[in-house]
C-alpha cells in the first residue's frame, strides 16, 4: 500500500517533466518544495511508523497519508501547471531596475551595519543558543526589547536573501571580489547562528544557493559546486543535532559538537525522523476531530492576535502579553489531551485541525498559486520580478511552519530586505525620442542659427 502511494505522488511530476510541462532549471524550487511534501507526509511518517510504532494501530496514519496525497499533493501540480500558463508579461516587462557602482557601495554599508547590529544583540542578550521550535526560547525572543527584537528577527529573516541578492543581481558573469565580501558579511553571522540552532535554515540556504547555480547554468563546474553545498549543509545539520543532544543531556556545549559523529543526535524518538514526521500530530488529533469536528478557525484566533498585537504593545511601552503558544499546541491540547510546549508538525497540521481535509485543499491552492507567481518572477530578466520571486519562494519554502507564521512572516522578512533592494536597485534614466513636431522645430532653429553665423 505504501509503495502504491509513492507511485501515485511521484509519477505525475515525472510525466509532466517528460512532456516538458515542467523543466528542471525553471521549476527547480517548486520541485524541491514538492520533495519536502513527500518527505514530511509519506517517507518520514512511514519510517517512524515501522520503527517506533510496530504493532500499534496505524489506521489513522495511512488514512492521513493518502488524504494528503489526494487533497494536497496531486492538486498542487494541477493548479500549478494551469496557473503557469497565465500571461504576466505586462507586469514583468514594466518593472526593471539596475545595479550601479554607487548603489553597490551604499548597499554594502547597509549590509555591514545590519550584521554588526545583529552580532551586538546576540551577545548582549545571550541569544547564541536559541534553537527554533522550543517554546521557552520563543517566549524569550518575544519578550526582547522592541529594537532588539526587530534587529534579531528582521536579520534572521532577511540575511540569506541579502546574501543571495549579491549573487543573483551582480552585473558580471562572474561575481566580483567586492560582491563576494559583501555576501560573506551578510551570510556568515546568519550561517554560524543557524548551524547551531536551526536545521531548516541550513537546508533552505543549501537549496537556494543551488537554485541560483542551476538558474544561471548547468555544467560540470556548477555540479561540483552543488555537491560542495550539499556536503556543507549535511555537516551543518549534524552539528545542529549534536549541539541539541549535548545541551539536552549536559546543559552545556563543547567543541566536540563540531565532530560529525559527536553526540547521540540521531538516537531515540527525538531523532530526525520524528522531526520530519508531518503526520504524527494529525494522527493524534484525528479521533477527536472525527468525533467533535474541526475548530473552524477558532484555534487561529489567539496566536494571530498575539502575533499582530505584540509589536504594537512594544511600541506603546506596554508589558508584553504572555506567550499563548502555537496553534498546533492549542489543537493537541483540545483534541488529543496532550499538553506539550512543542511537537513535530508541518504546514498541514493546523490547517487540518481548523478545517479538516478542506484545509489540505486550501493549502494546496495557496501553495500552487504562490509557486506559479514565484516561478514567473524568478525566471524573468527584470530585477524586480526576480527579487519578488525570490522573496515569495523564501517565505513559503519551510514546510515545518504553520499557517499563522506563513500569514504574517513575510512582514518580518520585509523589514530589512525591502530597504536593501531599494538601495541596491536604481531606475535607469531613459532619454525619450523627440516627437516629429519637436524634431521639425529643432531642425528649423538649428538652420536659422547657422545662417546668422
Amino acid at each position: 500500500m505504501f509503495w502504491l502511494l509513492i507511485v501515485l505522488i511521484v509519477v505525475p511530476p515525472a510525466i509532466l517533466l517528460s512532456l516538458r510541462y515542467l523543466q528542471l532549471r525553471r521549476d527547480f524550487i517548486p520541485l524541491t518544495i514538492y520533495l519536502q511534501y513527500i518527505v514530511y507526509l509519506q517517507i518520514a511518517p512511514y519510517i517512524y511508523l515501522k520503527t517506533y510504532m510496530a504493532g500499534e494501530d496505524d489506521g489513522n496514519y495511512y488514512e492521513l497519508m493518502w488524504a494528503s496525497a489526494l487533497f494536497f499533493e496531486l492538486p498542487f501540480w494541477i493548479i500549478y501547471v494551469f496557473l503557469f500558463k497565465i500571461d504576466l508579461s505586462f507586469w514583468i516587462k514594466t518593472r526593471r531596475r539596475y545595479v550601479t557602482k554607487k548603489s553597490e557601495y551604499w548597499a554594502f554599508t547597509y549590509t555591514l551595519i545590519l550584521a554588526i547590529a545583529f552580532i551586538f544583540v546576540v551577545f548582549r542578550r545571550n541569544l547564541g543558543f536559541m534553537w527554533y521550535g522550543n517554546e521557552e526560547n520563543t517566549r524569550i525572543i518575544s519578550s526582547l526589547p522592541v529594537l532588539d527584537w526587530i534587529v534579531f528577527r528582521g536579520y534572521m529573516q532577511s540575511a540569506l536573501l541579502i546574501a543571495l541578492s549579491w549573487f543573483l543581481f551582480n552585473k558580471h558573469k562572474q561575481i566580483s571580489r567586492f560582491e563576494l565580501i559583501a555576501s560573506a558579511i551578510a551570510f556568515l553571522p546568519w550561517l554560524i547562528w543557524s548551524s547551531i540552532n536551526s536545521r531548516s535554515n541550513v537546508v533552505v540556504a543549501a537549496v537556494f544557493v543551488t537554485a541560483i547555480l542551476v538558474r544561471k547554468t548547468i555544467s560540470i563546474k556548477s555540479l561540483g559546486r552543488i555537491a560542495l553545498v550539499a556536503i556543507g549543509a549535511c555537516y551543518c545539520m549534524m552539528v545542529v543535532l549534536s549541539a541539541r543532544a549535548e545541551w539536552s543531556e549536559q546543559g552545556d556545549l563543547s567543541w566536540s559538537v563540531l565532530k560529525p559523529t559527536a553526540g547521540n543526535a540521531t538516537s531515540g524518538p527525538s531523532s530526525l525522523t520524528q522531526r520530519l514526521n508531518g503526520i504524527d500530530a494529525m494522527a493524534l488529533m484525528k479521533d477527536g476531530i472525527d468525533a467533535n469536528g474541526p475548530a473552524w478557525g477558532e484555534a487561529w484566533i489567539k496566536p494571530l492576535w498575539f502575533a499582530v498585537s505584540q509589536p504594537f504593545r512594544r511600541l506603546a511601552g506596554l508589558d508584553p502579553k504572555e506567550f499563548v503558544g502555537s496553534t498546533k499546541v492549542i489543537l493537541l491540547k483540545e483534541y488529543a489531551s496532550i499538553d506539550v510546549p512543542d511537537y513535530a508538525s508541518c504546514l498541514l497540521t493546523d490547517a487540518y485541525g481548523n478545517l479538516g481535509y478542506l484545509g489540505f485543499l486550501m493549502i494546496s491552492i495557496l501553495s500552487a498559486v504562490a509557486c506559479a507567481i514565484g516561478t514567473k518572477g524568478w525566471t524573468a530578466e527584470g530585477t524586480v520580478p526576480a527579487a519578488f520571486g525570490l522573496f515569495l519562494f523564501y517565505n513559503i519554502f519551510t514546510f515545518e511552519s504553520d499557517v499563522i507564521s506563513l500569514a504574517y512572516g513575510w512582514l518580518r522578512t520585509a523589514i530589512f530586505i525591502v530597504p536593501f533592494w531599494a538601495i541596491l536597485f536604481k531606475r535607469r534614466r531613459v532619454i525619450r525620442p523627440l516627437t516629429p513636431a519637436i524634431q521639425c522645430s529643432h531642425r528649423f532653429t538649428h538652420k536659422l542659427t547657422t545662417v546668422e553665423h
